[in-house]
């Protein structure tokens, strides 16, 4: 067995509420807390990623907070008065879908869910490639922007130009997106 340390380092972050959907962009750290009463009284605590109808252990520990196999790299787990946080660092889509914490105190269980949705940030310039039904956030470099009048944001496809986005000062859409 190895003993849990705990070691908290400055990154970009998303806080992810138990019961709620949180979206966050790839590469960021995402911390996913659930609020569960006593917790601290728990004899084995588990986070489970649920993907595909298929549930995988993210951290399994025991009193006196222990591992029986350490978390993978980057997997953080945090048990505080009344909460449970796992910090998984530098996420990437394939971290999105639904986490479950598992509390197990005597023969009680407390069960709580939240879900993780991590985008694609897309720049200006670059190509990225995204599977279907997968979102993306594409981010413009423009230089003075904020003097702009009006912005247009158009997509093309086969020698075809759709406008997907138009908005002007004071910045309302003529339709919105």
């Amino acid at each position: 067995m190895k003993t849990i340390v705990i070691i908290k380092l400055a990154f970009v972050s998303v806080l992810v509420v138990a019961g709620s959907k949180i979206e966050a962009i790839d590469g960021q750290n995402a911390t996913i807390s659930f609020d569960i009463d006593e917790v601290e009284k728990a004899d084995e605590v588990k986070i489970i990623f649920k993907e595909d109808k298929k549930e995988y252990a993210v951290v399994i520990a025991q009193k006196p907070w222990v591992y029986d196999d350490p978390p993978s790299p980057g997997v953080t787990l945090i048990l505080g008065k009344g909460c449970l946080s796992v910090i998984i660092q530098n996420i990437s889509i394939s971290r999105s879908g639904l986490y479950k914490a598992e509390v197990y105190t005597g023969e009680k269980v407390c069960e709580v869910t939240a879900t993780l949705v991590v985008n694609i940030l897309v720049v200006a310039g670059s190509k990225i490639e995204a599977i279907d039904g997968q979102n993306a956030t594409i981010s413009f470099d423009i230089d003075e922007v904020e003097k702009a009048d009006e912005v247009k944001i158009i997509f093309k496809e086969d020698k075809k130009e759709y406008a997907v986005v138009i908005a002007q000062k004071p910045w309302v859409y003529d339709d919105p997106p």
